[in-house]
């Protein structure tokens, strides 16, 4: 052993042994399989007629499709097709079996409450906030020509809109115990 090199224990592996070993499964890559066996347990071969399934250990259910490249062909199993679910079964004691309706009952969510209409304040800041940058994208895109009072109206209403719906903003909700969803 020369000085320069580090001294090896007898675990570490030889390099030359460990790239002859990684040369030898690239160049078998590529061979072709020349058995007729399965690289897995017969167990878990597919069988070869979908409609009866292999009996336990069956084995050679997958065959070389081509004995050139070693390719298996496997026929896939076939999805089983469940029906939809139809409705719930009805307890006789709960409803009516006389009455339909309640064979076919869902469930029909409430109506939502309406959207609150707000004051003539809000109403007004909206439009405002809306309404001025509206105003002048319609103008542009017809290419009016606008007075400046005109341009300096449309972005008062826009600031001073949006002021205001600022202003009366509420800092916090009128249920300080609320903290979170109601179950």
């Amino acid at each position: 052993m020369a000085a320069d090199e580090p001294a090896r224990s007898s675990r570490d592996p030889d390099p030359g042994a460990e790239d002859a070993a990684w040369r030898a499964i690239i160049a078998e890559f590529d061979q072709p399989v020349t058995t007729g066996q399965a690289p897995w347990p017969d167990d878990e071969d597919l069988p070869d007629d979908p409609g009866h399934p292999p009996a336990p250990g069956a084995a050679g259910t997958g065959r070389l499709s081509h004995p050139s490249t070693g390719l298996f062909a496997v026929t896939p199993a076939p999805i089983p097709v469940v029906p939809p679910p139809g409705p719930p079964p009805v307890d006789p004691a709960v409803a009516d079996l006389d009455d339909a309706d309640a064979l076919d009952a869902h469930f029909v969510p409430e109506l939502p409450a309406p959207i609150p209409r707000g004051d003539a304040v809000s109403r007004a800041a909206w439009g405002a906030v809306l309404g001025g940058p509206a105003f002048l994208l319609v103008a542009a895109g017809f290419s009016w020509q606008l007075q400046g009072w005109m341009v300096a109206l449309a972005a008062a209403g826009f600031v001073g809109g949006f002021a205001t719906l600022v202003a009366r903003m509420k800092d916090r909700s009128d249920d300080e115990d609320d903290h979170g969803a109601v179950v």
